[in-house]
């Protein structure tokens, strides 16, 4: 696969390491660390459905990943190409590992029940105000982002970002 790598000739490259794959213990960290290296062919090639699928299979079954890497990696891929659906999924994945709140059962009360010491709230505000951003900007859901806005103004009064947000809207 390696030889195929080296003179760009991915499609092939993928078919060897395809076959390598059924080899690899499932949920293991090579495996993971394989996959990781096929995402990157498919975004070689330009196929970011497959990159997505691959990501989002690690995402939700492999526990040996750097979770927030594959979630970022994600989001870029999203943002590349303007799939904002997409990129709301993923940060309500995002959002979840940092609350630790099972991703059925995701929803704007959970966000608020959620507050506690234990919890890094400043990266689930981040996430959460990335989430506002794209529903606004992206998506045009004026009343979804500002919802979130005021959400987040709830949960940390000292945010100015969401208060400046919530002023613009008006």
């Amino acid at each position: 696969a390696q030889m195929y790598m080296d003179t760009h000739q991915y499609a092939q490259a993928l078919k060897h390491l395809n076959a390598i794959t059924d080899l690899l213990v499932p949920d293991s960290r090579k495996l993971a660390q394989h996959i990781v290296r096929m995402v990157g062919l498919y975004m070689e090639m330009g196929n970011t459905d497959m990159a997505k699928k691959h990501l989002r299979d690690l995402l939700n079954h492999n526990d040996h990943v750097d979770k927030l890497a594959v979630i970022e990696q994600y989001k870029r891929i999203c943002r590349m190409h303007d799939d904002w659906v997409d990129l709301l999924d993923i940060l309500q994945d995002e959002l979840c590992y940092y609350l630790n709140i099972p991703r059925d059962d995701f929803s704007l009360d959970a966000f608020i029940c959620a507050e506690n010491p234990d919890i890094p709230v400043g990266y689930a505000i981040h996430t959460l105000r990335e989430y506002a951003d794209v529903l606004y900007n992206k998506i045009g859901d004026i009343e979804g982002a500002a919802r979130l806005y005021q959400l987040i103004a709830v949960v940390n009064p000292k945010d100015s970002y969401s208060f400046n947000m919530l002023c613009e809207m008006l």
